[in-house]
C-alpha cells in the first residue's frame, strides 16, 4: 500500500442489537452517563468501535506512534509547527509516554501540573472528549489488554480510567491494570468545530438510540434482541497519521474516513509532518 493511500478504519457500520451482542459487548453494570443519567447509546458504541479498530491496527501494523483525529474538529493556527515543537521537546526530555492529548475537554476543577522542564506538556487529569491524541504502540496494547467489550463505557471515560485519573472508583475497579502513561499538550492544538447549542452542532453519540437490554444487562449472556432498538447507520469518523521514525523524512501514511474538509486538512498536515519531523515520539 502506498504511504499516501487513505483507507477506512471501520467504514460505514450498521449497528443493531444482534451485531453488538455478537461482539460480546456488555455495558459496565453500574455505568450511567454523568450528565444525562442514562445508559450508553448505540452511537457511543460505534464511536468506541472506531477507536478500538485503530488501536488494533496500530498493534497489527507495529506502528511506533500514531496521531488519531476525529472529524468534527478544527486545528489551531500553526498546528504543524507547534506539534513539531512538542515532538522535539518530548524527545529531548525523554518522556516515558503512552498517550498525549492534542484535543480534549479539560474540566475546570482539575489542577494539572507541568511536566518538569517542559514548555508544552502537562500531567493530564480527568478529561472528556477524544478529539485528537497521539498514541504509542505500547499504549494501544494497554488499551486492548483492558478488554473493554465485556464492561463497556464511552471511550472518553475509558481513557481516564486506564490512566487512573477517573473519579468514579466503582468503574475503575473493573479495570485493574490502569497504568497508561498519559499527558496533554497545553494549550491544546485541536478544538471542536461546534459546541453544544451552537448552530450546526450535531452529535452522532448523543442523538442515537439507547442500547438495548441485552447490552445493558451484564448477567444476560443470551437473549432476544432488545425491544425498541432500531438499526442505525454509524459513519466512522476517525483519522490517523503515523509519525515518521527517528531520522526519517518523507510522506506519512494516512488512514481516514473523515469529512472531505477535515480530510484535506489532514492530508496537508501529513505532507508537512513528513517534511518537518525528524524524530519519533
Amino acid at each position: 500500500m502506498d504511504s499516501r493511500d487513505r483507507i477506512p478504519v471501520t467504514g460505514n457500520m450498521s449497528l443493531n442489537d444482534s451485531y453488538v451482542a455478537s461482539l460480546g459487548i456488555r455495558m459496565l453494570p453500574n455505568f450511567a452517563d454523568p450528565y444525562h443519567h442514562r445508559a450508553m447509546t448505540m452511537g457511543e458504541i460505534g464511536c468506541f468501535l472506531s477507536h478500538y479498530a485503530i488501536w488494533q491496527e496500530i498493534v497489527d501494523r507495529q506502528l511506533a506512534s500514531s496521531i488519531i483525529f476525529e472529524d468534527d474538529i478544527r486545528f489551531e493556527s500553526n498546528f504543524v509547527k507547534k506539534l513539531s515543537d512538542l515532538v522535539n521537546e518530548v524527545d529531548r526530555l525523554q518522556v516515558d509516554w503512552d498517550l498525549i492529548y492534542l484535543g480534549r475537554k479539560r474540566l475546570k476543577h482539575e489542577n494539572e501540573t507541568w511536566v518538569e522542564g517542559s514548555q508544552f506538556l502537562v500531567n493530564v487529569e480527568y478529561s472528556y472528549w477524544t478529539l485528537s491524541y497521539i498514541l504509542s504502540k505500547r499504549g494501544a496494547e494497554k488499551l486492548l489488554k483492558g478488554e473493554p467489550f465485556g464492561q463497556l463505557v464511552p471511550v472518553d471515560e475509558y481513557l481516564p480510567i486506564m490512566f487512573d485519573r477517573h473519579p468514579e472508583s466503582r468503574w475503575k475497579e473493573a479495570f485493574p491494570n490502569r497504568d497508561l502513561k498519559a499527558y496533554s499538550i497545553a494549550p491544546l492544538l485541536v478544538y471542536p468545530t461546534h459546541y453544544t447549542g451552537e448552530a450546526g452542532y450535531i452529535s452522532d453519540t448523543e442523538s442515537s438510540e439507547i442500547v438495548p437490554d441485552i447490552v445493558r444487562n451484564a448477567s444476560s449472556k443470551d437473549g432476544k434482541t432488545g425491544k425498541g432498538s432500531k438499526e442505525i447507520e454509524i459513519d466512522d469518523k476517525i483519522s490517523k497519521i503515523e509519525l515518521p521514525a527517528l531520522g526519517e523524512t518523507g510522506s506519512i501514511p494516512a488512514t481516514t474516513s473523515a469529512s472531505s474538509s477535515t480530510a484535506s486538512q489532514i492530508e496537508e498536515i501529513g505532507n508537512n509532518i513528513g517534511k518537518e519531523f525528524h524524530s519519533e515520539l
